[in-house]
């Protein structure tokens, strides 16, 4: 699996951002549902200060930081890595919100699954007694 690339944004200039990987956006979640500190690879913020979760186009494509994609190249990106990030950030969202109400928040670390299927775990788990 490839990785996917994420801008955690903390200021509304262009440069005030922590590049991620896939590997840490459950803890970027994590950091903006709860606002609490968190530690990346390359950086660290409190989550009260994450304003948005985004994917980073750029490293994404090969491009250089700061290269300013033309509407041309915004729609090749929408036909290429585009539709691997469908639906992913809100994905990892829910992982993290079930660990959070489970405690489990060593999962945190773990990598983000593959697939979107939701496991039924409220009633009945198996047909038995009825």
């Amino acid at each position: 699996m490839s990785s996917k690339y994420f801008k955690v944004v903390y200021g509304f200039d262009e440069d005030e951002y922590i590049a991620i990987d896939d590997s840490e956006l459950k803890k970027a979640i994590y950091a903006h549902l709860t606002g609490k500190k968190v530690a990346f690879k390359e950086g660290s913020v409190s989550g009260d200060k994450i304003i948005v979760i985004r994917p980073d186009w750029n490293k994404a494509m090969g491009w250089n930081v700061g290269y300013k994609p033309t509407p041309e190249e915004m729609g090749e990106i929408d036909a290429t890595v585009g539709k691997k990030y469908l639906g992913i950030v809100a994905h990892a969202k829910d992982e993290v919100e079930g660990y959070i109400k489970s405690g489990q928040l060593e999962k945190l670390n773990t990598p983000l699954l593959e697939s979107s299927t939701k496991i039924h775990t409220k009633g009945l788990t198996q047909i038995g007694k009825i």
